[in-house]
């Protein structure tokens, strides 16, 4: 059974990756997190009042790492858009056509 420390320092390495922006970390870190929990859970007896603290807890910063991660995205794509289109300042290749014969 893994300590209660343990799932806290899983927590709190989640947390940290979801706050710095760490998106490939953050879901590795996701993952250990519910097995940690799962674990923790499994060695609880289904009455222990712990269980209901846990589910809101557990709950809880899931969704707030969701919703932190949907906002950091969405900044990423408002700054995406906010880039000018240099497209018009590129020179296109010219298409050769089969009527273009040199000679």
């Amino acid at each position: 059974m893994m300590s209660a420390g343990a799932l806290e320092m899983a927590a709190n390495q989640l947390r940290r990756a979801v706050a710095t922006g760490s998106h490939v970390e953050a879901a590795a870190l996701a993952a250990d997190y519910c097995r940690a929990l799962e674990e923790e859970v499994l060695g609880l007896h289904t009455d222990d009042p712990r269980l209901v603290r846990m589910q809101r807890e557990a709950l809880d910063l899931l969704e707030w790492a969701r919703r932190t991660g949907l906002a950091a995205r969405a900044h990423c794509a408002a700054q995406l858009a906010a880039l000018p289109d240099l497209r018009p300042y590129s020179t296109p290749s010219r298409p050769k056509h089969i009527w273009d014969v040199e000679g």
